[in-house]
């Protein structure tokens, strides 16, 4: 067909992560959370079993966040799942 790529190990790329268009951490878990709270009411069924096995994930997505460090988010994540 035609194609070829060329592979030169001397390369390098350098991504540098720009925080001006950025929303900050808190926000970022707001609407993580919020999100993942509708399409779970908008698309899943909505039973005692499938709430419990959806807030146990969040949980455990919320503990992944508090390990990592990640504490702001955190508290947006638990602002966003409460959120109307």
């Amino acid at each position: 067909m035609g194609y070829f790529f060329i592979i030169e190990p001397e390369a390098k790329v350098i991504h540098n992560i720009s925080n001006i268009n950025r929303e900050n951490k808190y926000l970022m878990g707001i609407k993580e959370s919020y999100n993942r709270k509708i399409i779970f009411k908008n698309n899943c069924e909505q039973s005692l079993k499938s709430y419990l096995y959806f807030y146990w994930a969040f949980f455990g997505w919320l503990l992944r966040q508090f390990i990592a460090g990640n504490i702001i988010k955190a508290l947006g994540m638990i602002k966003g799942m409460v959120k109307r």
